[in-house]
């Protein structure tokens, strides 16, 4: 499951024939079915860098149900710990 979230107002501008918007924040999220998030990228970024996260979240559900089962806190404790990995950290430094 994937969503995405606008904060903020933003202005469309036309700038030498292009249209651009200015101002407007957004957040993208990556969820499990249950609506609880995996994943968020911040700010408008590029399709790849989208795509990348996508895979991420979808690729780290997924061996964690693999690793751990369905079990609520398994999971969580699971995907804190690839996050950790990412940020090359340890989980009670990315969940203070």
């Amino acid at each position: 499951m994937a969503a995405h979230q606008q904060v903020g107002d933003f202005k469309v501008t036309n700038v030498r024939g292009k249209i651009q918007r200015n101002g407007g924040n957004v957040v993208s999220y990556f969820c499990t079915p249950e609506g609880r998030v995996i994943y968020a990228v911040v700010g408008p970024v590029k399709p790849e860098k989208l795509l990348k996260a996508a895979r991420w979240a979808h690729e780290t559900f997924r061996a964690g149900i693999a690793a751990v089962g369905r079990s609520r806190v398994k999971l969580k404790r699971y995907i804190e710990t690839a996050h950790a990995a990412e940020l090359n950290t340890t989980p009670s430094a990315i969940t203070q």
